[in-house]
């Protein structure tokens, strides 16, 4: 009697461990984007037209961004006045005022793409990131006549 007692025991545990190996190999969400997470920050942020270019980051610019395994954000950008005619903005003053945006939202992946969600519209949220390497987001986005170029880099 003793004998089967340990042996159920023993069965009972094995069966634990196979289902928590089982359930640890299925396809959790968390586990992609706990390996996309992390701070971010721009290390490429141009702005380009058919004969201008404006590279955001020379000119006092940033963006940065934190990626939580919860699916928030937070973070920001910042483009100072007379850096970047962006759309929305007048170029023929040198871009308007500061514009400085909090990016605090959610983001999600599907794939190898990253998508941000916040409250500001900003170009940011539009448009699919590309997962390129294990610490880098890149996008092209067009908008008119400007083609915004933006890698960040973990």
């Amino acid at each position: 009697m003793r004998k089967i007692v340990k042996m159920r025991a023993a069965l009972l545990a094995v069966a634990g461990v196979t289902l928590m190996t089982i359930a640890a190999c299925t396809d959790d969400p968390a586990g992609p984007m706990d390996a996309v997470a992390g701070s971010y920050e721009a290390a490429e942020w141009i702005i380009t037209t058919d004969t201008d270019s404006w590279d955001l980051l020379e000119g006092g610019g940033h963006l940065r961004i934190t990626l939580r395994s919860d699916g928030t954000t937070e973070g920001e950008y910042f483009i100072p006045a007379g850096v970047s005619p962006a759309p929305g903005r007048q170029p023929q003053d040198g871009g308007a005022d500061d514009r400085r945006v909090n990016l605090a939202g959610t983001w999600t992946l599907e794939g190898d793409v990253v998508k941000f969600d916040h409250p500001t519209d900003t170009y940011l949220k539009f448009v699919d990131w590309e997962v390129v390497q294990p610490d880098e987001l890149f996008n092209v986005h067009v908008n008119g006549p400007y083609t915004f170029t933006s890698r960040l880099e973990r």
